[in-house]
C-alpha cells in the first residue's frame, strides 16, 4: 500500500462527498467507516457517543479489507483517540489525516438537506466530540467548493515533506516509511565525503 488518507470531521460537514471525489481523482479505493459501523451493528450510542471499543472492533473488520489495495481513502467522524491510534498502529503504511471543519450551525443547515437527517442536538454532540480530538491538517470547508477542498488536500499529498508531524495521540501524518531518513543520511554522507576529499586535496597542494 502506498498510503491511506483519512477524511474525518463532524456529521454533515461533507466528508463522504469530499472523500469520494478525492478517491476518484487519485484512483484510490474508497471505504466508509460509518457503513462498516452500521452494517456490523457497532454504531450504538452509549453516554456521550459510540464507545471506543466499538470503533476498534470496526477497525479490525476494516483492516483485512485493505490488504492488496494501493491507495485508500477512508472517511468517518473519528472522534475517539483510541480508535485513531489503533488504526495508525495497524495500517503499516503512510497515513495522511485531514479534518474537515465547519461551525456546528453550518453543519446543521447542511444536515437538513440530507435524506436521513439527524437532529440538531445530535449534530452538535458529534461536532463537540470531533472538535476535542486535534488530528491532522484542519481544512475549513465553509464557502469552498468540492473541487477547492480536494485541491487543497492534494497540495499536501504532493509535497509530503511539508506535512507537519506529531505524536500518535494527535496525529497529523504517521509514516512507517524510512525512505526520507535514508535519503537524509545519504545526503549527509555524500557531503562529508566531498568535504574530506577537498580537505585532503588542499592539504596535498600545501
Amino acid at each position: 500500500m502506498e498510503y491511506c488518507i483519512i477524511i474525518r470531521g463532524p456529521a454533515a460537514v461533507g466528508k463522504t462527498t469530499i472523500a469520494k471525489e478525492l478517491a476518484r481523482t487519485i484512483n484510490a479505493d474508497y471505504f466508509s467507516f460509518d457503513e462498516i459501523m452500521e452494517i456490523n451493528r457497532l454504531d450504538t450510542i452509549v453516554g456521550d457517543g459510540i464507545p471506543s471499543d466499538n470503533f476498534v472492533k470496526a477497525n479490525k473488520i476494516l483492516l483485512p479489507l485493505l490488504i492488496g489495495k494501493k491507495r485508500i481513502v477512508l472517511d468517518g467522524c473519528f472522534y475517539r483517540k483510541k480508535q485513531i491510534n489503533h488504526l495508525l498502529k495497524n495500517l503499516k503504511t503512510k497515513v495522511y489525516i485531514f479534518t474537515l471543519d465547519a461551525e456546528a450551525i453550518e453543519c446543521s443547515k447542511r444536515n437538513k438537506t440530507r435524506k436521513d437527517s439527524l437532529t440538531d442536538a445530535d449534530i452538535k454532540q458529534v461536532h463537540d466530540l470531533v472538535s476535542r480530538v486535534k488530528a491532522g491538517v484542519i481544512i475549513n470547508t465553509t464557502g469552498k467548493s468540492v473541487k477547492q477542498i480536494v485541491s487543497e488536500i492534494l497540495n499536501y499529498i504532493k509535497w509530503p515533506t511539508s506535512f507537519p508531524t506529531i505524536a500518535q495521540v494527535e496525529p497529523k501524518i504517521i509514516s512507517n516509511d524510512g525512505s526520507l531518513w535514508l535519503l537524509l543520511v545519504c545526503i549527509y554522507s555524500s557531503a562529508m565525503f566531498i568535504f574530506v576529499t577537498l580537505l585532503l586535496l588542499f592539504s596535498f597542494h600545501l
